[in-house]
């Protein structure tokens, strides 16, 4: 049985090892970047709780593969050494220590809900659904096409797109179909009563029966991850893979509110906070103020400047608030660490 490392985190020194995520194979003939330690320092408003190393987080552009809630941080991909990422993996929230590890296949993204944990996969498109206390598999539906993309968890359903068609699907906690919404070749990012919000040069927000459109953004080009909506607002980032520019949208009217560049990886929101948590590319962990954009550095990473290929991986950077606990989880793909910080 593989020992799990968990260090405790010691104020300005993290310590950890290089590492990223799969773009398909491993190629031993190439030879990696140096090692990368990272540490932390000029906590602001967060506690460290601890750091589990040797991490590696499945890349997925589109989607986040790591989530936290109800006493557990999930991931898809492996622990100890660099694999296929295949692997389930969740973690106990107050130690870091390894609840199951089991494998999964080919998985795309996950999400941790009160209902249970939901895991979608390509060929073919499915999406899972396992008990939140113990991982075992509660059902399996077959979604059709030959992946999935993305999985939002909303008013106990969840909508998953998927590729060949485009298409998303709405489904109840039981796996029954609600609805179906296909659009073109746009991929829609998510479905509501009143609105379709579709990644069409940028943001498009038709009316749920497509009859007209509300408002747009096109200059917003390359919208890679699903945006965060909240009641009132939607926070989105641009970029091809791993850095641009994240904006904040009044939801009703499209109106841009701010924009921050230079952010790697995806958003995390605190709802009772009212922040968007960032990581910037000079290694910022950046609170932002959803009102106003205004930026403060509640933690900072050396060695600065993360990077996004290690010789043979993309690196994943992923960030999860679990407003449950107050727990922000940050990972690192550079140098495979995976950190757990109590929010004050």
């Amino acid at each position: 049985m593989k020992i799990l490392k968990i260090a405790s985190i010691v104020f300005g020194t993290l310590v950890g090892l290089v590492g990223c995520l799969p773009s398909g194979m491993i190629y031993p003939t190439v030879t990696p970047v140096p090692s990368i330690n990272h540490m932390v320092d000029s906590l602001m408003g967060i506690k460290p709780l601890w750091v589990v190393e040797d991490v590696y987080i499945l890349w997925n552009a589109y989607d986040i593969t790591v989530d936290s809630l109800i006493g557990r941080t999930c991931f898809l991909g492996d622990l100890g050494k660099r694999g296929l990422y295949k692997n389930f993996i969740c973690l106990e929230n107050h130690s870091g220590r390894l609840l199951w590890s089991k494998p999964s296949g080919i998985h795309r993204t996950i999400a941790v809900t009160p209902e249970g944990i939901f895991i979608t996969y390509s060929s073919p498109g499915e999406v899972k659904k396992f008990d939140v206390k113990t991982g075992d598999l509660v059902w399996d539906k077959n979604l059709g096409g030959t992946g999935s993309i993305t999985l939002t968890y909303l008013n106990n359903q969840i909508q998953v797109s998927t590729t060949n068609p485009e298409t998303l699907l709405v489904l109840d906690m039981d796996a029954e179909l609600i609805k179906r919404v296909r659009q073109g070749e746009q991929r829609i990012f998510l479905s509501t009563p009143n609105e379709i919000y579709v990644n069409l040069k940028g943001l498009q927000v038709l009316k749920a029966d497509k009859s007209d459109v509300l408002w747009e953004h096109t200059d917003m080009q390359d919208l890679r991850q699903v945006p965060v909506f909240t009641e009132d607002k939607i926070f989105l980032r641009n970029g091809a893979d791993f850095s641009g520019t994240a904006y904040a949208l009044d939801r009703r009217s499209g109106e841009l509110l701010w924009e921050i560049p230079r952010i790697v990886g995806n958003l995390a929101y605190s709802r009772d906070q009212q922040l968007i948590y960032a990581l910037r590319e000079d290694g910022d962990l950046l609170a932002v103020d959803e009102n106003t954009g205004e930026e403060n550095v509640i933690a900072m990473f050396s060695p600065n400047s993360f990077i996004f290929f290690d010789g043979i991986d993309n690196c994943a950077y992923q960030l999860v608030y679990n407003a449950e606990e107050r727990m922000l989880v940050v990972y690192l793909g550079d140098s495979r660490q995976l950190f757990a910080f109590r929010v004050e």
